[in-house]
């Protein structure tokens, strides 16, 4: 399992600008993210901001918002746990 070294991860610093764009429900979550850069599984993650419909309140126009502060929010699916993992990382620049 990947513990070990994510666990080490510090908390991601979040703009005072970026929060001021976004709605409760999207800085809960986002803000929740940031302070867990190794990931949360989606119920935790759920039962921590109390949005329980985080694909809806996390659309396309939030994802581009992040973009321009070079973050982004990854989902991945844990089929052993039958959750998803949601994790806030920096957007790694391969150019």
């Amino acid at each position: 399992m990947e513990v070990n070294s994510k666990k080490a991860q510090e908390e991601i610093p979040l703009p005072e600008k970026l929060l001021k764009k976004l709605s409760y429900n999207q800085k809960r979550i986002v803000e929740e993210l940031a302070k867990h850069p190794e990931g949360m599984l989606s119920r935790y993650l759920s039962h921590k901001t109390g949005v329980s419909n985080k694909s809806d309140t996390i659309k396309q126009r939030v994802r581009e918002l992040l973009a321009k502060y070079d973050l982004e929010i990854r989902t991945k699916r844990i089929p052993e746990k039958a959750q998803w993992l949601w994790s806030l990382n920096y957007i790694s620049s391969a150019e």
